[in-house]
């Protein structure tokens, strides 16, 4: 996850407005991918082939946002922020921690309260988070 994070923190980087060059940003966001690859590499035994493709293409593209129209660039930061989030959701899915949480949650039955919890449990109702069985 962290791996993930650094390469997301390069991507949001390269496609703001800034004096990098188009090969400059391609070197950036080649060297966070190729991170990646060479952990997913090593670790291939215990992570799902499909999981590791989707990590590894998350930031493909992310060097060429500036050079696209105002419109195109928002909807591709917009994709690769979809991206990121699909792959952090699917690592806590495949690792089990999302599956811990839950089993913790009932076991605890917390009991959380307060407004912006509120407003959260409202908006998740709204815009319910997707999971791996849809």
């Amino acid at each position: 996850m962290l791996l993930l994070q650094g390469a997301y923190d390069v991507a949001t980087e390269i496609m703001q407005p800034n004096d990098l060059s188009a090969e400059e940003r391609h070197a950036a966001i080649s060297t966070v991918i190729r991170e990646i690859a060479t952990y997913t590499d090593q670790h291939t035994l215990y992570l799902d082939f499909e999981l590791i493709g989707h990590c590894v293409a998350t930031f493909m593209g992310a060097e060429e946002v500036t050079d696209l129209s105002e419109t195109d660039q928002a909807l591709a930061r917009q994709e690769i922020l979809n991206m990121y989030s699909e792959a952090k959701r699917m690592i806590r899915e495949d690792s089990g921690v999302e599956r811990i949480n839950r089993v913790f949650r009932k076991a605890a039955r917390p009991k959380l309260k307060g407004a912006f919890i509120q407003r959260l449990r409202e908006l998740q109702r709204t815009h319910p988070v997707r999971t791996a069985a849809a």
